[in-house]
């Protein structure tokens, strides 16, 4: 009995006739797919930057909006400092304090240097004592040589000599001694003063922090560029960290794009491509430049091959493309090497 399948043909005669209605189906599937009309496809996309928050507070002004253009340095937003001066209050406080504790020599060493020029005053006198001394002291031995002076006379006169030079070495004695008390004072004072100066640093830094944060509750714009999305808006509370809008230069875009490795010998880095943007039924051309070329090949991506294709492998690409506004990220476009 010979089987018939549902065209009413002998089974055999339509599995042959199916089998070549397929691999004609491949065939012709093969030659469009090979016949593409570019070389690789690709997303538009930009450098984009989110910038956050570096101080905790309330929003209090906010002026990043979706869509607006912001300028390099631009104050677009600020967070209550109220925390923060009331810290920087508190430390400068804590620094008038340690001030206070600071000790200084001045008055003590000032008694004591007066005590030094008196004392060097009467030294002075009493070099002259000495002096006028050792002259009686000549004088006496010669007439004493020549049978002038008497033996007392030459003792007396000796004993004003050692008298004058025993006082004169206590004078120096005494003023040794006041140097030597001014020193340890001036010692005392600076080892009383050096926990204070620690102390003092401890307080600064903390005051200089508080500066620091306050600075920082005024929110500058980075880079110049168009705002893509706001995170928050104006009196939400904010803490560092916190995303707060996300920021790229549209003049600018960048067409990720993949090739396989028969068409990564054409390409290099500063090479100039062709790239034709689609629009419905019309297109745009644009011309880029190759700023990027992956090391290491990685499987199709989906939005780029289909899944029949996963297999191969393909390198990535960068492309810099001037915006001339009509170039939107997540736009596809051709390249043409």
């Amino acid at each position: 009995m010979e089987l018939n399948d549902c065209t009413g043909l002998p089974l055999r005669e339509g599995l042959l006739i199916q089998s070549s209605l397929f691999a004609v189906c491949m065939a012709c599937l093969s030659c469009g797919g090979s016949d593409r009309g570019f070389d690789a496809m690709g997303q538009f996309e930009a450098d984009a930057l989110i910038v956050s928050a570096e101080a905790s507070g309330r929003l209090v002004e906010f002026g990043a909006q979706e869509g607006k253009w912001l300028a390099e340095d631009t104050v677009i937003g600020k967070i209550d400092p109220g925390q923060y001066l009331i810290q920087r209050e508190q430390a400068e406080l804590s620094v008038q304090a340690v001030e206070l504790k600071t000790a200084t020599p001045s008055p003590q060493v000032r008694v004591l240097e007066a005590q030094e020029r008196l004392q060097r005053e009467q030294l002075e006198a009493l070099q002259i004592q000495h002096a006028a001394a050792q002259r009686e002291r000549r004088r006496i031995d010669t007439m004493f040589a020549a049978g002038a002076a008497t033996e007392k006379q030459k003792d007396d006169a000796s004993s004003l000599l050692a008298l004058a030079e025993q006082n004169l070495a206590v004078a120096k004695g005494q003023i040794e001694l006041t140097r030597q008390q001014i020193h340890a004072h001036r010692e005392q004072v600076a080892l009383q003063n050096r926990g204070v100066r620690g102390e003092r640093a401890v307080v600064e830094s903390k005051r200089d922090a508080a500066d620091d944060w306050m600075l920082k509750t005024v929110i500058t714009n980075p880079v110049a560029g168009t705002v893509l999305t706001s995170y928050t808006h104006r009196g939400e509370w904010v803490m560092p960290g916190k995303a707060l809008y996300k920021i790229a230069d549209l003049r600018q875009m960048v067409l990720r794009a993949y090739i396989d490795g028969s068409t990564l010998v054409k390409v290099q880095l500063g090479q100039e491509v062709k790239i034709k943007v689609r629009y419905g039924d019309a297109a745009r051309d644009y011309t880029g430049t190759i700023t990027w070329i992956s090391d290491e090949a990685e499987f199709t991506p989906k939005t780029i091959q289909t899944a029949d294709e996963r297999a191969n492998l393909v390198y990535a690409i960068k492309v810099r493309v001037a915006n001339d506004g009509y170039l939107k990220l997540g736009m596809y476009g051709e390249l043409h090497f």
